[in-house]
């Protein structure tokens, strides 16, 4: 392909990404289409970055925003996802991903001279372990959790959501409750099943 074709097709695919983002702003603010976790209704999450009405993260990030708005106390995020949209003020771990005010850090070996009320994580943890670049460590998501566990203060709780196609290990971990969670929250957006749960220390 030409370098005017290719060209093209990056303009044309931009203009289609625009009228799509839209095209769904206008549903999401107009038709209101919501989730309910706990009680609470949720609009769904519209934004350019990762076009966010294409996957999970539509019924993710407002959730679990809401969550971090209303803590007071410190906070920690496995998986650098909220700074993309907005501006956040608590610790973030992630092993790959390079940006201000972020740990590159394994979240298996974490071990920060504090202790957290609230640890969040937004479809991150099915990659630990699984895929590459990591090793293949079917076991290391439970070790993942088991680190948070050990970060939370006593009365502190963690909040993760999970794409669960992603990973069989890790829906096997969740349907035999190898993963204990306190609270479970299953939905779909589009094509995609995820849960949103709570874990206890």
């Amino acid at each position: 392909m030409s370098k005017k074709l290719k060209g093209l097709y990056h303009k044309l695919k931009s203009i289609s990404d625009a009228c799509k983002y839209c095209f769904f702003k206008l549903f999401y603010e107009v038709g209101k289409p919501a989730v309910i976790v706990a009680g609470k209704r949720y609009l769904r999450f519209c934004a350019r970055y990762n076009t966010t009405w294409r996957n999970e993260r539509a019924v993710e990030i407002p959730v679990v925003y809401d969550i971090v708005a209303q803590e007071t106390g410190d906070i920690l995020e496995v998986g650098n996802v909220l700074s993309h949209y907005f501006h956040i003020n608590h610790d973030v771990v992630d092993k790959y991903e390079k940006a201000e005010g972020v740990t590159n850090e394994d979240i298996v070996d974490y071990s920060p001279n504090k202790k957290y009320d609230l640890i969040i994580s937004i479809s991150t943890l099915e990659h630990v372990g699984w895929g590459y670049p990591e090793p293949f460590s079917a076991d290391k998501i439970l070790k993942a959790i088991r680190n948070m566990q050990r970060l939370l203060k006593d009365n502190g709780k963690i909040v993760v959501t999970l794409p669960i196609y992603e990973n069989p290990f890790l829906t096997n971990m969740i349907v035999t409750e190898k993963i204990k969670f306190k609270e479970l929250y299953p939905f779909k957006n589009r094509k995609t099943w995820i849960v949103i749960g709570t874990i206890e220390k």
